[in-house]
């Protein structure tokens, strides 16, 4: 697998925000959003073998983000395998793209970032993150049918400038989104404001 980086911290967003984990950020994506908040994808990173990556695991929840994780899908699969016979919990961070996210047999948060997918959530996905900037119509991207497939696990996540003005402004986009449906969840980003990675 091409892997950027390695590190331990706690998940600090979605459904399983708070928990200890171990993650995995992987090399590339197929997407090239403007506030792309993690640049460091786009380096080709190293080569690393699925058995010394799974030694690498210190927490029992793994979370394989990148770029975007399924582009190495094969390695992927079997990485996970490993993963789960040593008994950890995989979780894939992903955009959305990939055909059928049950072929990976683990937990999947998807956030669509791409307007064409806004009306179709592939199978095997368990949350929704979606990134809310300035122009941001949640009644386009999250509509009816999706809202009820995934009541209460649909995270308005802030988009963050870099400004304190910003990230409060967008929190306040969020809310008000929410406040007009309680299928949707006001998301955070918890390793940000513990000055963590």
């Amino acid at each position: 697998m091409y892997v950027v980086e390695v590190f331990n911290s706690v998940q600090g967003e979605g459904c399983n925000v708070g928990i200890p984990c171990t993650f995995i950020r992987l090399a590339g994506c197929n997407l090239a959003c403007s506030w792309c908040d993690e640049p460091m994808h786009k380096n080709s990173g190293y080569s690393i073998d699925c058995v010394e990556l799974v030694k690498r695991c210190m927490h029992k929840l793994v979370v394989v983000t990148g770029g975007e994780p399924t582009l190495q899908a094969e390695e992927l699969k079997q990485f996970i395998k490993l993963c789960q016979s040593n008994d950890h919990i995989v979780a894939i961070e992903s955009n959305g793209t990939y055909r059928d996210y049950s072929e990976f047999g683990c937990y999947v948060a998807v956030s669509p970032k791409n307007q064409n997918m806004y009306a179709f959530v592939p199978s095997g996905v368990a949350e929704l993150k979606y990134v809310v900037t300035e122009d941001f119509n949640a009644d386009v991207a999250i509509p009816e049918s999706v809202r009820k497939k995934f009541d209460r696990r649909i995270w308005l996540q802030p988009c963050d400038d870099g400004t304190e003005e910003g990230i409060k402004r967008m929190w306040k986009k969020c809310y008000e989104i929410a406040q007009m449906d309680d299928r949707l969840r006001v998301g955070f980003q918890l390793h940000k404001i513990l000055g963590v990675m």
